[in-house]
């Protein structure tokens, strides 16, 4: 093994002792030429891989590479280095278990994407974004996780997003909002109740977060959703939502 300071090739293992799961061999290494100490690991690599490029170029796979690409999208969060470690080496065994000597940058970025969506929600997205080169809106879609809607009378439904919109778009309807907005605030309640890290939300859940954010929105939608959810059945009802709105109002003027 060269040594990394001066070059020379006269250098002695002075330790070896496998990782936790004893898939990888680390080597702590002098060199007797210049007594620089540095360490190596050995891995079982069962092909050798080459990257096909979106161009079409091909150039040789670097587990370095992924792993520095990994590191980023990890970076500050709470994840030890030995878990992305052993997670690189997943993706990497993955990889090489195919069958196949050549594998797609595409097929690379997805097999990261899906452990990393398992191991950080943050990560995910970070990683993703570059990835797929998202566009703000684009972006916001990103889905960290399956949400399931618990109804009122108990029954569970997958949650449907574009259900969501659809009833935000018929409170704004004619309303002047522009359609980026209205998509922008379907897509924070979204990232919100997936943030919230359970797997199953009530629609009670749901319908409050959207009336807060048609609150800030718009009025008029707000009490055009309100109506609707809180199934208004006398003119009170409008009424006290109404008066609640004009309070917020004279609240918002006196402290301008």
């Amino acid at each position: 093994m060269r040594c990394p300071s001066c070059g020379s090739l006269d250098t002695q293992v002075k330790d070896s002792r496998p990782t936790e799961d004893s898939s990888v061999i680390r080597r702590r290494r002098v060199c007797l030429a210049c007594n620089f100490r540095f360490t190596t690991f050995e891995r079982v690599q069962l092909r050798e891989l080459i990257v096909i490029k979106r161009n079409g170029r091909r150039v040789p796979f670097d587990r370095d590479k992924l792993l520095r690409s990994v590191q980023i999208a990890l970076r500050k969060r709470p994840v030890e280095p030995e878990r992305i470690d052993q997670m690189v080496s997943k993706i990497v065994r993955e990889l090489e278990s195919q069958g196949e000597s050549e594998v797609s940058s595409e097929t690379i970025g997805e097999t990261v994407m899906a452990y990393l969506r398992e191991l950080d929600d943050v990560a995910y997205v970070r990683f993703a974004s570059v990835y797929r080169n998202f566009r703000f809106t684009t972006f916001e879609r990103v889905q960290l996780r399956e949400l399931t809607v618990i109804k009122r009378n108990g029954r569970r439904v997958p949650f449907d997003r574009d259900k969501l919109l659809r009833s935000v778009q018929i409170a704004l309807r004619k309303r002047p909002v522009e359609p980026e907005r209205i998509d922008q605030t379907v897509s924070k309640i979204v990232r919100e109740l997936e943030s919230q890290g359970e797997s199953e939300i009530s629609s009670e859940t749901i319908g409050e977060m959207v009336m807060e954010a048609l609150r800030a929105l718009d009025g008029v939608a707000y009490v055009r959703f309100a109506s609707v959810y809180r199934n208004f059945r006398e003119a009170k009802d409008f009424e006290a939502v109404l008066d609640e709105l004009a309070g917020e109002e004279e609240s918002t003027a006196m402290r301008k």
